[in-house]
């Protein structure tokens, strides 16, 4: 269902972050790495998870989303995620492509984001422009 960005390609670098396998995960929206407690999905992904919708469903207005969400694996550890989209055209076909990166492995920057306040979500801002 492309109305639902499900996934169509899943890398091993996929596998290897989340625990999940390329055969349960194709066919299915992202969705399925947001922490399984609301209140904690909300209050840490409330607002992004806003802008990917948007993104998803304004391929004319965005060309590239960069995301901070926090993220659980299969095995339930919960990881900041970055998550860069962008639409993209195969065979006539419109695409998301994503990258994620494990931002629990590039503390300093994530604790500088997060420990900013306002300023680091405006930097956070200022990476989405780059």
């Amino acid at each position: 269902n492309a109305a639902d960005c499900a996934l169509v390609y899943i890398s091993s670098g996929f596998e290897n972050l989340t625990g999940y396998h390329r055969d349960w995960s194709l066919g299915r929206n992202c969705r399925f790495l947001q922490p399984n407690s609301k209140a904690y999905n909300d209050a840490f992904n409330l607002r992004e998870r806003g802008i990917m919708r948007e993104f998803c469903e304004s391929p004319v207005k965005y060309d590239r989303l960069l995301s901070l969400l926090v993220n659980e694996a299969r095995d339930g550890y919960p990881f900041w995620n970055a998550l860069v989209l962008r639409h993209v055209q195969v065979n006539g076909h419109p695409y998301i492509f994503g990258v994620q990166t494990n931002l629990l492995h590039k503390r300093r920057l994530l604790g500088e984001l997060l420990a900013g306040g306002s300023e680091g979500f405006a930097e956070l801002g200022r990476l989405r422009s780059v």
